[in-house]
């Protein structure tokens, strides 16, 4: 014979209880905090804020199971001084910076360096890039330095297209030895996949008559991209998200 819970004898208790086993459960789906490991073997949502102190396990198809963030983050795809080519003619030259080395690019010709850099398997794919340049102003000396920034993106099986080229102005700092970060350009990415291809170049057109940082050196220290990231950790299969 089934026995019938002492409290759905007694109405105002049991509904008590239920708010109550309500009130916990939402507690746990906005804020669960977890002692031990975790596994999951289907969907796990977070609302809020959550702790796990052990290990999260997450198993099942790789091709169906993704583990994807609702609001995506912010990365970098960088391109230091050891990834850049040197053109035979008209290259920045290497100079002793604060116990290292940096290109510097003349004020009075245009240098150009070269590089590419392939696309991320933890980028979420379709969204805008931004293109910037890490830098230093030989001194304090007032005046613009203009660079010039080529780039041309193709993805696997796609064709490169003819290469865009963005001009961009930017006056010195009047603090010796800072560290510049300039914006050069948020790049479309629309239709764009993981593993596409960035052909690129940088310059500084230290001719120009705009380019009036006169007979002094910009030294490069270092080229990024910011790109949005929805899947930490990569994709779940080799070619594809």
């Amino acid at each position: 014979m089934a026995t019938i819970p002492y409290s759905l004898l007694r109405p105002a208790r049991f509904a008590k209880e239920i708010w109550k086993w309500i009130e916990v459960t939402y507690k746990f789906l906005s804020a669960p905090n977890f002692p031990g490991d975790v596994n999951v073997g289907g969907d796990l949502s977070v609302e809020g804020d959550g702790a796990i102190a052990g290990d999260l396990v997450v198993t099942g198809d790789t091709t169906s199971n993704k583990y994807t963030l609702s609001s995506p983050r912010w990365d970098d795809m960088r391109v230091p001084l050891s990834s850049v080519r040197l053109p035979a003619a008209n290259a920045p030259t290497w100079t002793a910076y604060k116990g290292s080395f940096v290109l510097a690019f003349d004020g009075t010709s245009t240098d150009t360096i070269y590089f590419a850099v392939q696309i991320p398997h933890k980028y979420q794919e379709g969204t805008d890039i931004d293109a910037h340049i890490h830098w230093v102003a030989e001194d304090n000396t007032a005046g613009n330095v203009l660079w010039r920034f080529t780039y041309s993106w193709a993805n696997i099986d796609g064709t490169f297209p003819v290469e865009t080229s963005v001009d961009k102005l930017i006056a010195t700092s009047e603090v010796t030895d800072k560290h510049i970060l300039t914006d050069i350009v948020d790049i479309t990415g629309t239709s764009k996949t993981i593993s596409g291809m960035l052909l690129c170049s940088l310059a500084r057109i230290g001719g120009d008559a705009s380019d009036t940082y006169d007979a002094k050196d910009a030294y490069f220290l270092e080229f990024d991209f910011h790109f949005r990231t929805d899947t930490p950790g990569g994709s779940t299969t080799e070619d594809a998200k």
